[in-house]
């Protein structure tokens, strides 16, 4: 400490090292991870078991099904007529619980009959 904060009253010394403790890059680290916990521990908290189960079903169904002989997936498109045999062949389907426009019977209730196409 300097000069004048050993003549400044007891009050604005105790507050400069304060002010000195809370500029410390370790003490900036510590309270960074002490945040970073917390939050994970928050976000634990909120999300249900069940959602995992959902995050599985829309990746096995819209993205990682294949849509041609090739084996491609979404994440293999590489041209814009992929996209369109994506979206045919796996979106679409995916979306309406493998009932698409092939299907004669698409929009009667408790219809689950296999494609038709």
């Amino acid at each position: 400490l300097d000069l004048e904060d050993k003549k400044a009253n007891p009050c604005t010394r105790a507050w400069n090292r304060v002010l000195f403790v809370i500029n410390l890059t370790t003490f900036q680290t510590l309270l960074y991870l002490l945040f970073v916990i917390i939050f994970k521990f928050l976000t634990d908290c909120v999300r249900m078991p069940q959602e995992y189960y959902l995050d599985k079903h829309v990746m096995d169904r819209i993205i990682e099904n294949h849509f041609d002989s090739s084996h491609n997936t979404f994440e293999s498109v590489r041209r814009i007529a992929d996209i369109y045999e994506w979206g045919n062949n796996v979106l679409w389907p995916g979306l309406f619980a493998d009932m698409g426009p092939c299907n004669q019977l698409v929009g009667e209730p408790n219809n689950t009959a296999v494609k038709g196409c």
